[in-house]
């Protein structure tokens, strides 16, 4: 064998054992601006925070997953969190968007798709979630008469 051929060999031989790693590889492409560096895919689940009250959330999250045509199951908000649940109408898995509030301007958002997490979906849930609340328009502030 050439030592050319042996340097290819160890080559593709290591770029194989990294593709083999437990990490999954981190792409960034097609992230928002606003979704970058804020979010994380761990253990199946999508985990991103977002500079909104959670009443805005839960209402971006209800609209998301009926404009990306997911059949709403069970949507439950409570004081300090929420839950959506929805199904994929091809084959019938749950996706689920949790929520909670880390405070009164802040929600931490969570989306798992299927039993296992399905990070590609996941990551369109949450980017329709933080394009619809970009899209709402801020309270309009009041005014100090002077």
């Amino acid at each position: 064998m050439l030592p050319t051929h042996r340097c290819l060999v160890f080559v593709l031989a290591g770029a194989g054992l990294s593709l083999a790693s437990c990490a999954p590889p981190i792409v960034s492409a097609g992230l928002s601006v606003a979704e970058a560096g804020n979010s994380v895919f761990f253990e199946g689940n999508l985990r991103a925070a977002v500079k909104h009250d959670l009443a805005s959330v839960f209402a971006a999250s209800q609209k998301a997953l009926t404009d990306l045509a997911y059949e709403p199951c069970v949507n439950d908000l409570k004081s300090h969190g929420a839950e959506l649940t929805a199904r994929e109408s091809n084959d019938g898995r749950l996706v689920v968007v949790t929520l909670k509030e880390s405070s009164p301007r802040v929600t931490l958002v969570q989306v798992r798709v299927g039993l296992f997490g399905d990070q590609q979906i996941s990551r369109l849930v949450v980017s329709e979630i933080v394009d619809l609340l970009a899209a709402t328009p801020k309270a309009a502030r009041p005014v100090d008469p002077d």
